[in-house]
């Protein structure tokens, strides 16, 4: 088989911007001088306007409308071949095998008026990057653009080892053009046996990778002026939460020499030194048809990923460097990374004051880096159980099923000469969900239908990881009813 896929989206935004010198001549009128001593210009004001409601045709005077465009494109070749090399001693070969070619391409193109060219964006310049035509909150948009070319090849086998066993091999070899990992090779072994007719034992083990983003390898950056809390002076000079306050403290004082609470320039951009994510992975479990009617499932996973791309914001890397410095937060509490619940090691420690520059009066924060980073590794251990039940009776066929996901271990580390994180402890107070559960009752009667679907969520760490603790547990339900009203038409 030969196959073509092209695929495109576009987006388009419009909005509404005040254009600030259009406001300004609006209001202030036009420029009559400067003054000498201040060197401030001079304006005759008319009072009158700032006290009165702008109507339609003043609006349109001074505001236009802003146009953000953003372009993504895939094009990929793919061939395929399956079919039975030859008989084995226990039955056909079964063979498959793959090629494929692609270009991937993207390009993020905010209105020119919402950033500046010398704001840091190009060429490494400074500026004001509150200085754009339509400022606040105009200001700070992502640009990038790139393209990557990819190839890969791939082959299974199926090979039937006694009548009741079957192995199954694979391997795929993939080159990108625009990682420093380049090409890379990944494999697959399975294993499926039935001791009984109604039993199959299963298992595998796997090689895998992730390439990043091209968001991630070729944003050319943004910045843009934040007002956050300096937690590291706020802890220095004993300001916590909830008295006397971070920022109560300061009242209306944003000077960053002494306040607590002032404008900081963030720095988004990609990298192109990330690395393939690779990862590791074995599951094993069985499939046992209990009766006709109901049939259970369970499986152990094991999964391990090596230099995984996590994108780390502001408000992590500022409570980070105040945690790692002095081993609080600004509500007098033990500092934890908020990434594996438990206390942060030297390479976390390092990567995070590293991107925290101080060059301002009184040590104060000039900038703070954020961005896509590789992690040294990441492990998850679990369990899915699953079992389904049909029931026919003279009102119709019910069926039940039940789906249980269960993370056992959850570790992390920050590089390969670090220790893995507690697996229990990031299980249950991780970010991640510790377990999900799902459940259905479906029934369906000659040409009607009804679904009713219900998933649980449990509670988990908030986002604000060490102020509010938990988020409450979910339950998100779903009913659906339908009706055939042709073999072809629902």
């Amino acid at each position: 088989d030969a196959a073509y896929n092209h695929s495109e989206f576009k987006l388009d935004k419009y909005y509404p911007a005040v254009v600030h010198a259009r406001m300004n001549e609006y209001y202030l009128g036009p420029q009559l001088g400067v003054d000498a001593a201040s060197g401030q210009p001079i304006h005759r004001v008319d009072l009158n306007k700032f006290f009165a409601p702008i109507n339609q045709d003043v609006w349109k005077q001074i505001s236009t409308t802003g146009h953000d465009h953003n372009l993504t494109k895939a094009d990929q070749f793919q061939f395929t071949f399956s079919g039975d090399l030859f008989e084995g001693w226990a039955g056909p070969i079964g063979f498959a095998a793959t090629a494929e070619a692609a270009k991937q391409s993207f390009r993020l193109t905010p209105d020119p008026n919402t950033y500046v060219v010398g704001s840091g964006v190009f060429s490494g310049a400074t500026g004001n990057v509150w200085n754009t035509p339509y400022k606040a909150p105009h200001y700070g948009y992502l640009l990038g653009d790139g393209s990557r070319n990819r190839w890969a090849v791939g082959t299974e086998f199926r090979v039937p080892l006694w009548s009741q066993a079957t192995a199954t091999l694979a391997a795929r070899y993939d080159d990108y053009s625009q990682t420093v990992s380049k090409a890379k090779t990944t494999y697959m072994a399975g294993l499926e046996w039935r001791p009984t007719d109604n039993l199959l034992l299963r298992g595998s083990y796997a090689t895998s990778f992730r390439a990043p983003e091209m968001y991630q390898v070729y944003s050319k950056g943004s910045e843009g002026l934040a007002q956050r809390v300096d937690a590291l002076r706020c802890i220095q000079n004993g300001d916590f939460n909830p008295e006397p306050g971070c920022i109560a403290v300061n009242g209306d004082n944003e000077d960053p020499a002494v306040s607590n609470w002032y404008d900081i320039m963030i720095k988004s951009q990609g990298s192109p030194l990330l690395e393939y994510e690779e990862g590791e992975s074995f599951t094993y479990g069985f499939v046992w048809d209990v009766m006709d009617n109901w049939s259970l499932s369970a499986d152990y996973w094991n999964i391990e990923l090596k230099n995984a791309i996590s994108t780390v914001g502001e408000d992590e890397v500022i409570a980070a460097e105040a945690g790692c410095i002095t081993g609080k937060t600004v509500d007098n509490t033990t500092y934890l990374n908020p990434n594996t619940g438990s206390a942060p090691d030297a390479d976390y420690c390092a990567s995070m004051i590293a991107r925290v520059h101080r060059n301002g009066p009184n040590n104060a924060i000039t900038m703070v880096e954020v961005g896509p980073f590789n992690k040294a590794g990441m492990r998850r251990e679990g369990i899915d159980v699953s079992t389904r039940y049909r029931w026919e009776t003279g009102l119709g066929n019910f069926t039940f099923a039940f789906n249980y996901t269960n993370l056992l271990k959850a570790s992390e580390r920050a590089s390969e000469a670090s220790a893995w994180s507690d697996g229990k402890d990031g299980a249950h107070h991780g970010s991640d969900l510790h377990t999900k559960t799902r459940a259905s009752i479906g029934w369906d009667k000659d040409k009607w239908n009804a679904m009713l679907f219900a998933t649980r969520l449990p509670q988990r760490r908030s986002g604000n990881f060490d102020r509010n603790g938990y988020l409450p547990a979910q339950v998100i339900g779903n009913l659906t009813a339908g009706y055939q009203n042709t073999d072809n038409m629902g």
